[in-house]
């Protein structure tokens, strides 16, 4: 008889929580032991994921590490598990071991994990009933049992008029053949009755959940605990604790990037913010230990961020923070500074710098790295609009009035559901791992993991036809979320290291009572993609076409500046322009810095003249379909 899913995971967990993870510290440029993983969003689809890193992490160590969403969530706990293999002496397969059990956590917990508040309980209660097994019709009933005054007023208030109409029809005085027929016009009516009568509840229903929502920053949870037992922890408490724990910190302390990074890290990030020596950025993050970065989105400016944040802009109310994290994290993200001298706008109280660089253009500290929870990263990043509250930040309007402007941060899937752009370099020395989510190949409904090898290229983006608006509808909001995300994953060189699980109806997604036995077979899926990324990748083919994809971009990009540098008369603009006194002209530097670069620039743009007069094959021939470009992007 052929193993179950059930059975696959149960098998798989045993294995993985006994492993040694034992990966040599150093490699070879064949055979590197390091990689980087982004996981894509999925709010519960993210269970998939711990087995899939236990996988990799047997193979190699995990350096960079990124995702959105569920993803994030993912991310952060395999950062732990990592962090507890370089510093952990004694047991340092711990933290894979722990992240190995964690699905049968979840699966005994997941819908305790979403803990409405008083306020929101009722709206709450009809979306789980919304996606539960009943569909349509469930949400229908509980949107009646919930507003039960309104569906009696509507049901009622047809009936009495139907009522009313017929005794007036019927005249003075009423004999009994007459209640008959009044009777049975009733009847009659009564299907147009409760018909009015959802109608009216419907109506009470939106009512409460559009003055609920924004009191509760557009979430019907936010992740904290209100269940009053420490057995069922919120989302938010449950992750700090499975991140810490899976760490091996002691109580009271959190993980925290700077924890991540290293000394070597952050000493390098300290003297770039300050300005000492001039290594590039790229230098400084190679001096990481670890890294992780998630995606989040700042709706109030309509874009999306990073986290860690590249420049320190945005503060936080110690009162709010408290509400959504344990205390030790909001002390953490104090980082022993003192508040700022800004204030909230409504309520008066100082506002804390939130942790980022570390130090402002000014000069004045403020908490860096070593100050910014995990498992901040992580809830910034899994705000899914109206399930769980956006996280609320502050920053001064520069260009408004100048006055303190409360900005939220809701879910990074809004703008990037799979930014496998976080570690990309144009020439990788290891490789970045993506692990993608879809429904299932309409043409192998039973391949549920999926991985391309290297010989096949790109993939052909898969059609999804629709017919109806709620599918005209779909179609455009997948669009807008993903197109950046599913045209990258179609590029030679890319699409050979993301695997594909496929996910059936039911599965993953917003169902937050999945039963065990749906959330065991999602985490047998994860192992056997994460054995198609170790058995499966090929790196040195994989490298092969990363170059050809990489002269080509170069190629591209060198000949647009090369022919701009002659018609723009870019050298005699920058030979002559004002050192001082002008726009522009602190960035230009001195005299002799401007002669040294524009002899680097020249150089530089010589390489193309002698490609084409030795007619380079990469000028013309066989560039890698589709053709990749360099574009200019704020991080």
């Amino acid at each position: 008889m052929a193993e179950t899913e059930q059975e696959r995971a149960q098998r798989e967990i045993d294995v993985l929580s006994m492993a040694t993870y034992d990966v040599p510290e150093t490699g070879s440029a064949s055979r590197p032991v390091e990689c980087d993983v982004i996981m894509k969003g999925g709010i519960t689809s993210g269970v998939v994921y711990p087995l899939t890193i236990c996988k990799l992490a047997t193979r190699y160590r995990l350096r960079n590490i990124g995702g959105t969403s569920a993803g994030a969530i993912a991310a952060a706990v395999a950062a732990a598990a990592e962090y507890r293999r370089r510093h952990d002496e004694r047991a340092p397969a711990t933290g894979f071991q722990s992240l190995a059990v964690l699905p049968f956590d979840v699966s005994q917990r997941l819908e305790s994990l979403f803990q409405p508040t008083r306020e929101t309980e009722g709206v709450f209660r009809v979306l789980l009933a919304a996606i539960g097994g009943d569909g349509v019709r469930g949400a229908v009933a509980a949107v009646v049992r919930q507003q039960r005054l309104a569906f009696c007023a509507g049901l009622g208030l047809v009936l009495a008029l139907a009522f009313g109409a017929q005794v007036l029809a019927a005249g003075f005085p009423i004999e009994g053949v007459t209640w008959v027929r009044i009777g049975v016009g009733l009847l009659l009516v009564l299907p147009l009755a409760l018909v009015v009568g959802v109608a009216a509840a419907v109506a009470g229903f939106a009512s409460a959940a559009l003055r609920v929502l924004p009191q509760h920053d557009f979430g019907l949870t936010d992740g904290a605990t209100y269940s009053g037992s420490p057995r069922e922890p919120g989302l938010t408490e449950w992750l700090a604790d499975a991140v810490d724990g899976v760490a091996g910190l002691p109580a009271g302390r959190c993980l925290t990037l700077g924890d991540l990074w290293g000394p070597e890290g952050l000493a390098a990030w300290t003297a770039y913010v300050e300005g000492r020596g001039r290594t590039p950025v790229g230098e400084v993050r190679q001096a990481r230990a670890i890294d992780l970065q998630t995606m989040t989105t700042d709706l109030t400016l309509r874009r999306p961020f990073r986290l860690p944040f590249g420049q320190q802009d945005f503060l936080f109310d110690e009162e709010e923070m408290r509400r959504l994290f344990p205390d030790r994290v909001v002390a953490t993200m104090k980082g022993g500074v003192a508040a700022s001298r800004h204030r909230h706008p409504a309520t008066g109280e100082p506002l804390f710098y939130f942790p980022g660089p570390g130090r402002s253009s000014r000069g004045d500290v403020r908490p860096g790295p070593e100050s910014l929870p995990l498992v901040v990263m992580a809830r910034m990043s899994l705000s899914f609009p109206g399930l769980l509250s956006a996280v609320p930040l502050y920053a001064v309007d520069r260009n408004g009035d100048q006055g303190v402007v409360r900005h939220l941060f809701s879910d990074g899937g809004i703008s990037s559901n799979f930014p496998m752009h976080f570690f990309d370099s144009l020439l990788p020395t290891r490789p970045t791992f993506g692990i993608n989510l879809s429904p299932p190949h309409p043409v192998h409904p039973d391949d549920l993991t999926w991985l391309p090898s290297a010989a096949t290229g790109g993939v052909d983006p898969r059609a999804v036809p629709f017919e109806t608006v709620p599918g005209f509808a779909q179609a455009l909001r997948d669009t807008v979320q993903n197109w950046s995300d599913n045209t990258q994953v179609t590029q030679r060189g890319y699409a050979e290291r993301v695997v594909e699980i496929r996910l059936r109806p039911g599965e993953g997604g917003l169902n937050l009572a999945m039963p065990p036995d749906v959330i065991m077979a999602l985490v047998a899926r994860g192992a056997e993609a994460g054995d198609r990324l170790v058995e499966q990748f090929e790196w040195d083919p994989h490298r092969v076409i990363r170059y050809r994809t990489a002269m080509t971009r170069l190629v591209d990009a060198l000949a647009q500046v090369d022919a701009s540098w002659t018609l723009g008369e870019y050298e005699s603009l920058l030979a002559d322009y004002p050192a001082t006194g002008v726009a522009g002209s602190s960035f230009l530097g001195s005299a002799t810095w401007r002669q040294g670069d524009q002899a680097a620039t020249r150089a530089l743009l010589a390489t193309i003249g002698g490609w084409r007069d030795a007619n380079w094959h990469a000028l013309s021939h066989d560039r890698p379909a589709p053709a990749p470009v360099v574009r200019m992007a704020p991080e």
